[in-house]
């Protein structure tokens, strides 16, 4: 992202929004391949245990970007009610 969008909030939750779901695709992805090699009967690359882990994880990055946004949203009324531009 340019350092010209540095302040810019909506920039920031654009970028926050990208980083998170490319870390809840790959924590998705290995719990997948992972439960398909036990269905197989191949070693898989994650534990039952850790595969829960990471669905941990995936759901907990979810409900941060939601939390982010909720607050952005929030900013983003309260500016709009003073009159000010979004």
């Amino acid at each position: 992202m340019h350092s010209s969008l540095d302040d810019n909030a909506n920039a920031q939750l654009i970028a926050r929004t990208l980083d998170v779901c490319n870390g809840v695709a790959l924590c998705l992805d290995l719990v997948q391949m992972s439960d398909v090699d036990r269905a197989t009967c191949a070693q898989p690359v994650l534990s039952v245990c850790d595969s829960s882990y990471l669905m941990l994880l995936a759901t907990a990055s979810v409900k941060m970007l939601a939390d982010s946004a909720a607050g952005e949203i929030e900013s983003m009324n309260s500016r709009a009610q003073k009159g000010g531009a979004a």
